[in-house]
């Protein structure tokens, strides 16, 4: 039908008919033409497919599935990798979870010992004794720095004996605390006892000096004071000793200076504002050190001027004999006024 009907049109177009003209179809001729033309459409697909070569097209679809083949025993590493992956995946999240529960239970106890801590803190520092302290009271030199565990000693012992007095913590732990400074304190009474004795007999020596012996004891003079309030009956009994020891010494040791002094010459200096100074010689008359020294500052405007004068004084006692420059210059190292001072009473 549609080829009839081309054929028409081409009628048309060649003798020019008017090209409003229609040509009327039927609709059984339109029923034949969609059939027709449907028929057209299957025979040109037919002849296409026709035309595709089958035995290429398999063979390329077998090198693809050889391919894809390949690749997949390629990948096989890779899927148990990601199958493992996902079982320690499912593992580490266990664990994760433990980890986090018992993170949760640790910082729990953290708070629970940042507040016993807080709280004992205060008390720990408070009675704690520390090993460096019992070892220098125990073994170290006696100097300053032992004279500061003493003090150290005496705070611990009144900061247990206020806790012994309250309820606030265990009185077994501060008895046992207690004890122990009792004993720490008897070892420093027996350090003390030997200290003493050792320096006090120190001033029997032939070769001792009372200036660096009396600044051995000047600077630990803190232990007479501990002594005293540990055993008072102790220290009493050193301090007689000490002072019985200093008269012998002063005695033994300045008894020859006097006889010696009674011998002696004394040359007085009397210097004018121009620096002018003469000499007078008299004997020096033998009746004690009182009057040798009332002596020696008589004619003297004051001590002052005497101090002032005394440098020039020695230049000329140097020019005396070796025994006499000997005796001087031991009177003016053991001056008698000034250790007397610092004797006890």
């Amino acid at each position: 039908m549609r080829t009839t009907i081309s054929r028409l049109e081409y009628l048309n177009n060649k003798f020019n008919i008017d090209p409003s003209f229609d040509i009327e179809v039927s609709g059984e001729e339109e029923g034949q033409e969609a059939g027709l033309e449907h028929e057209g459409q299957a025979l040109k697909w037919n002849s296409e497919f026709m035309k595709i070569d089958i035995q290429q097209k398999e063979t390329a679809f077998a090198e693809y599935s050889c391919k894809i083949l390949d690749s997949l025993e390629l990948l096989k590493p890779l899927f148990k990798y990601i199958r493992s992956l996902e079982m320690n995946l499912d593992s580490l999240s266990n664990e994760m979870e433990a980890l986090k529960a018992r993170l949760t239970n640790l910082n729990e106890e953290i708070k629970k010992n940042a507040k016993v801590d807080q709280t004992l803190t205060p008390v720990l520092m408070d009675i704690l004794i520390s090993p460096q302290t019992v070892q220098i009271i125990c073994s170290a030199t006696i100097d300053e720095n032992w004279v500061n565990q003493l003090t150290v000693l005496s705070e611990k012992k009144e900061i247990l004996q206020a806790y012994k007095d309250s309820d606030k913590v265990n009185q077994d732990n501060i008895t046992h605390l207690s004890q122990i400074i009792e004993n720490l304190e008897k070892k420093c009474v027996e350090r003390i006892k030997k200290f003493l004795i050792d320096h006090i007999k120190a001033f029997r020596g032939i070769d001792s000096s009372s200036v660096k012996i009396q600044k051995k004891l000047l600077s630990v003079k803190e232990i007479m004071v501990f002594l005293k309030d540990r055993n008072p009956k102790l220290a009493k009994e050193f301090e007689n000793a000490y002072i019985y020891t200093i008269r012998w010494y002063y005695y033994f040791n300045f008894v020859k200076y006097i006889s010696s002094l009674e011998n002696l010459t004394l040359q007085e200096n009397e210097f004018d504002t121009d620096s002018a100074f003469k000499h007078t010689t008299r004997p020096l008359p033998s009746s004690s050190t009182s009057t040798f020294r009332s002596l020696l500052l008589d004619n003297s405007d004051s001590i002052n001027e005497y101090l002032i004068n005394l440098p020039r004084r020695l230049e000329q006692l140097e020019d005396e004999s070796e025994v006499s420059a000997r005796i001087v210059s031991n009177i003016l190292e053991f001056s008698i006024d000034g250790i007397m001072a610092g004797f006890p009473e």
